[in-house]
């Protein structure tokens, strides 16, 4: 651990959270452990995050869309994943406070500015023992279970009735080296 925290001190690496370890830090019902981890990501992070799964997952369709199409002022992916630790789980914000629109909007700004600076044990504090609304009382033998009995409704990507064919093979083609035309990627997209 000694090692670890030099190597974050020095600047050569950091250990972000995500979506999926902010969870698991959830599922400790104990406060003060809660607050103990949090400082110690505090410290690791450097208050860094990656983007929640959705949010990653609709930049990487995004990216390879806008790729595909031949932009040509893309970031690279590698640089659109990263966020700060109190929006491990995604972006929130109030909406219909019932201000007028530049009212609310400022609101949203410096709410977002607020949240952006928390750091991770701030953000413990504010939960304390509570955990979100459904609680996060699982395990991965029984997600696992879960799919077992579900086994017949789930899909896998190529299976997926929402992605037009000609997507579905556009993507294919991609990932085997063959690229996909711009005009094929336009036509099914449209």
């Amino acid at each position: 651990m000694q090692r670890l925290r030099k190597l974050v001190e020095d600047g050569g690496v950091f250990c972000p959270i995500s979506d999926s370890t902010f969870f698991e830090f959830l599922k400790n019902s104990d406060p003060t452990a809660r607050l103990e981890i949090a400082r110690v990501v505090d410290e690791l992070s450097g208050g860094v995050s990656l983007l929640d799964h959705r949010m990653r997952l609709g930049t990487d369709i995004s990216h390879f869309v806008h790729d595909a199409e031949g932009s040509d002022e893309l970031h690279p992916l590698h640089h659109l994943v990263w966020s700060r630790v109190a929006f491990a789980l995604g972006f929130v914000h109030p909406t219909n406070t019932g201000a007028d629109a530049a009212t609310e909007l400022a609101i949203q700004k410096a709410l977002f500015d607020w949240i952006w600076e928390m750091p991770l044990e701030e953000v413990m504090r504010t939960l304390g023992a509570n955990s979100p609304p459904d609680g996060l009382d699982f395990t991965v033998s029984g997600l696992n279970e879960g799919v077992k009995q579900n086994a017949d409704q789930l899909k896998s990507f190529a299976q997926e009735p929402a992605l037009k064919p000609n997507l579905r093979q556009a993507l294919y083609q991609r990932e085997g080296g063959a690229g996909v035309r711009r005009k094929e990627l336009r036509r099914t997209l449209i």
